[in-house]
């Protein structure tokens, strides 16, 4: 389940734009309230006492780098150990399309992906070794007045799988599902925030895990670089 959260943080995280933030990919649509050069994940293992939950053992690292715009440019994920894993680049091009490079440890190219805006709200998108062929999409929904935002993807591989995220502002709890290929729901993830910083931006939070091989808790830490 943790490889399964890390690619969805990842995918949900990606971006596309020139120089003003995107309405879904941008800083805002992820869940942050002020623009900034860097987030820091951690998360780790944990147990209740006394009503508290208790920061224990590493699991992960994932670090986010934006640029100047508020948008994601480069994702990069660690072991328990602070290893480096894999990285993310994300190139933006002049055509709306936003073209995202996949990398392991030794920096070898392990993927490469096109995303293209079909509408406001709609993006697809093909991996490159599969020429011309759609391999999945998303659609998303974000009324900041409202507050809420909502997107659902659907992916397209040799086992079709649907992945509905739904996500409120920060303070509400946040949902990820996933879905089988009859639309069955075969895994989910709950945030409850914890603690908050002074841009309200929570900086704390538990992660409820639930799927078919169980239920899993950590706690997730998240540190900021703003933008002045």
């Amino acid at each position: 389940m943790k490889k399964l959260f890390l690619f969805v943080l990842i995918l949900n995280l990606l971006v596309s734009c020139g120089t003003e933030v995107n309405p879904y990919f941008g800083y805002k649509s992820i869940g942050y309230n002020k623009k900034l050069s860097k987030a820091t994940w951690r998360s780790y293992n944990t147990e209740q006492k006394s009503g508290e939950w208790i920061k224990k053992d590493l699991v992960w690292v994932y670090i986010v780098s934006f640029n100047k715009s508020g948008n994601i440019i480069e994702a990069s994920s660690y072991d328990e150990n602070s290893k480096l894993k894999s990285v993310e680049k994300l190139v933006y091009l002049k055509d709306e399309r936003v073209k995202s490079s996949f990398y392991n440890a030794d920096g070898e190219l392990t993927g490469e992906r096109i995303f293209e805006l079909e509408s406001k709200n709609r993006y697809n998108y093909k991996d490159l070794n599969k020429e011309d062929t759609l391999s999945g999409y998303v659609i998303f929904s974000n009324n900041y007045e409202k507050e809420s935002r909502l997107s659902q993807e659907y992916k397209f591989d040799s086992e079709r799988a649907i992945l509905e995220y739904e996500s409120l502002t920060e303070g509400k709890s946040r949902y990820q599902k996933f879905y089988d290929e009859d639309q069955k729901l075969v895994y989910e993830t709950r945030n409850e925030f914890l603690e908050f910083n002074t841009h309200g931006d929570w900086i704390k939070a538990m992660r409820f895990d639930e799927g078919e091989d169980g239920s899993e808790e950590h706690l997730i830490i998240r540190e900021f670089e703003y933008l002045d």
